[in-house]
């Protein structure tokens, strides 16, 4: 019987633990998806002062959610991040639209395949 509730109470907790990283995760997603919105908005009015802005708030998140990213996730797409994000911000400070542009998509799309990577769904399952 003690072994029973031992292996319930572990079940429990994992799957516990892996809605609370899911709710984590889809919170931290969205407001990264977010900052990178504003860039794109500000670029698309030619406003490289706040795309500026918008690209270094996303890069300060991004460094602070980046440690638990590491340890949540082993992919390639972090690394992607965090590179990109220098990009973005230099592409900003150059008033490089088209780059700044591309790098803002291209970024999104790493943002929101680490939130896919963490969904539930039958790829992620098998």
């Amino acid at each position: 019987m003690a072994k029973k509730i031992t292996i319930a109470v572990l079940l429990a907790l994992i799957i516990g633990g892996a809605f609370l990283q899911h709710a984590y995760v889809t919170g931290a997603t969205d407001e990264l998806k977010n900052d990178l919105k504003r860039v794109g908005e500000a670029l698309q009015t030619d406003n490289f002062e706040k795309a500026l802005a918008a690209s270094q708030t996303f890069s300060q998140n991004w460094e602070k959610e980046k440690r638990l990213y590491e340890m949540l996730f082993k992919h390639d797409e972090i690394d992607l991040i965090s590179s990109s994000a220098a990009r973005l911000s230099e592409y900003c400070a150059q008033r490089s639209k088209p780059e700044a542009l591309a790098e803002t998509a291209e970024t999104l799309y790493y943002i929101r395949h680490i939130h896919a990577i963490d969904s539930v769904s039958f790829e992620n399952i098998f």
